[in-house]
């Protein structure tokens, strides 16, 4: 993210108040989306891949001497990698929510496994789909209500491994449109 320092630490000086105030994953977010908008000046699609029970260490892009995830680390090479980024809370579905909405579980209402998030909470689906994005996701769901947790096309949940098929599918289908897939696994969280 060196190339983007310049425009980071200038959003971080004029609005460090908006910064204080709101969970890590949303400002990360939003800042990594303008900068490489404004230095590419044009939108940047996304890929957000999550498992459960897996750490860091787990992976090549990280460290790990065995290459066990050649295609994780062919997306990171690719694209950009998060080295300070923690879960919120050390239960899935709850970390999942503090990604998807940018708040600590606490303050979504999913803070306990199995519950709902507060109604009317805003999501990535919220800040992404007025500049035209298409926010989707594929694997593990496992967070509700479906009245918070919306997609733009939805992909069937699956318990098993990931619908190979219907991503390389989405892809083809969304050449032409900016999106933000969320890839999530069960895996290794299910035997």
């Amino acid at each position: 993210m060196t190339p983007y320092k310049g425009l980071i630490s200038d959003f971080y000086s004029r609005h460090s108040n908006l910064v204080m105030k709101n969970n890590y994953a949303a400002i990360a977010f939003f800042l990594i989306l303008s900068a490489v908008q404004a230095r590419a000046g044009e939108k940047t699609n996304f890929v957000f891949f999550l498992s459960d029970d897996q750490l860091k260490a787990d992976y090549g892009c990280y460290g790990l001497p065995v290459d066990l995830t050649p295609t994780v680390g062919r997306l990171a090479h690719e694209g950009l990698v998060f080295d300070k980024m923690f879960a919120a809370e050390a239960i899935c579905a709850p970390s999942r929510t503090a990604l998807l909405t940018g708040l600590y579980p606490i303050r979504n209402g999913l803070f306990v496994q199995h519950a709902s998030a507060r109604s009317g909470t805003q999501t990535i689906y919220d800040a992404l789909t007025p500049l035209d994005y298409d926010v989707s996701r594929v694997g593990k769901v496992h967070v509700k209500p479906d009245s918070v947790f919306r997609w733009s096309t939805p992909i069937r949940p699956t318990k098993k491994k990931l619908p190979a098929d219907d991503i390389d599918a989405y892809f083809s289908s969304h050449a032409d449109k900016p999106f933000c897939l969320f890839i999530m696994s069960h895996y290794p969280h299910r035997p």
